[in-house]
């Protein structure tokens, strides 16, 4: 019974993380102790799923009602004071850089050739925002639906990673506050491709990540790490752009 009352506990605690950008789900996950119980029944371990269905069930409804919850209170304030909160996002996104850099290079010291992936992972959130600035995104406007899947699959991919925001990738792609809304207005036409995608990118993305982590955990941070610094600059410049 109380490691179910955790389990439900966590989810919130879970849902919650995932729904602000810059605070990472899978730290969350690691802190309340489930992380590798979850990670193995996302990677469809059968076992696991037996033995933990119940803490499960309890988990995936703790984890819908933190990020349903904290999303009506992230709409009023985008909608209320919106350059505020995007610079609130900005910062706590930089402020999760320490817990990325202590996560991905705790093993070895940083090597030189660690500046490839991070300025590609920089370039690559530099070129989404200048795409989304003219428009040929895909995303914004008139909702693309392969694009609200394909986005919401990296972001559920990445959910899990420990010091890695799933949210911080719904911004990057331009649809945060598109899923924000949709999840607030029970919008079943967004909420579905977007929760389609998610569970896609956890599923699939868990051993993907397991595995790219095993062979090059540098590399995959380093270009996590130039993506956080892109999309906090971006964030800072196209707020500045439109309010200041």
């Amino acid at each position: 019974m109380k490691r179910n009352i955790i389990g439900f506990f966590s989810g919130v605690a879970y849902g919650v993380a995932t729904a602000i950008p810059g605070i990472s789900g899978g730290s969350v996950l690691v802190i309340c102790g489930s992380y590798e119980t979850v990670c193995k029944a996302l990677s469809l371990d059968i076992k696991t799923i037996k033995e933990n269905l119940f803490f499960l069930a309890v988990f995936a409804a703790g984890a819908a009602a933190g990020l349903v919850g904290l999303a009506h209170a992230i709409a009023y304030l985008l909608l209320h004071f919106q350059f505020a909160t995007y610079m609130a996002i900005a910062v706590l996104i930089c402020a999760g850089l320490p817990s990325v850099m202590k996560t991905g290079f705790k093993d070895r010291p940083v090597s030189p050739i660690c500046l490839i992936p991070a300025l590609l992972g920089y370039a690559a959130v530099i070129t989404i925002f200048i795409f989304e600035s003219l428009g040929l995104s895909g995303v914004g406007g008139e909702i693309n639906l392969f694009a609200l899947i394909a986005c919401s699959a990296m972001a559920g991919i990445t959910a899990i990673i420990p010091g890695v925001s799933g949210a911080f990738v719904l911004m990057v792609f331009g649809i945060y506050e598109t899923t924000v809304a949709a999840v607030v207005n029970l919008d079943f036409g967004v909420i579905i491709p977007i929760g389609i995608g998610m569970l896609a990118g956890l599923i699939g993305g868990s051993r993907l990540i397991t595995a790219l982590l095993k062979r090059a955990r540098q590399y995959v941070y380093s270009a996590i790490i130039g993506m956080i610094i892109g999309s906090a600059l971006m964030l800072v410049i196209s707020s500045l752009a439109q309010y200041g």
